[in-house]
């Protein structure tokens, strides 16, 4: 029940006064506290089914952590193929290069132009310690 309810329904049993914070407060817990717990089909309740789960799922790598990977390598990786790995637009990668890489996580970023006039990022060496 909203704050907005529970005064409404208040000011239609004819008490028209303001309430203080607590009060409102104080309310609004008994309203909830009124409310039955959500249950799920089966009868249990539903909260009960997450901690029933066997094996926990193992979390998928991140867009950040993929591209990390690739500035990780010795190559280095052109921002094409980081397009073409998660998706994102030029001027996307290169906020995230510049923000991400190089400022939030301190680490020395380099770009290198080969024989065959592609740009390639790489993480040099490891991060520095940032000062803040």
């Amino acid at each position: 029940m909203s704050t907005y309810q529970a005064k409404s329904e208040l000011s239609a049993q004819g008490h028209a006064q303001a309430f203080s914070p607590v009060q409102t407060a104080n309310l609004l817990a008994s309203a909830e506290a009124a409310v039955p717990a959500p249950r799920r089909q089966d009868g249990e309740p539903a909260s009960e089914g997450a901690s029933k789960r066997s094996s926990p799922s193992k979390k998928e790598p991140s867009k950040q952590d993929a591209v990390l990977a690739r500035l990780k390598s010795p190559r280095g990786v052109t921002i094409a193929k980081l397009m073409e790995i998660t998706g994102w637009q030029k001027h996307t990668i290169r906020g995230f290069l510049s923000a991400v890489v190089r400022k939030k996580l301190a680490f020395d970023l380099t770009s290198e132009t080969g024989r065959d006039g592609e740009r390639r990022y790489r993480i040099a060496r490891p991060a520095r310690e940032v000062a803040r």
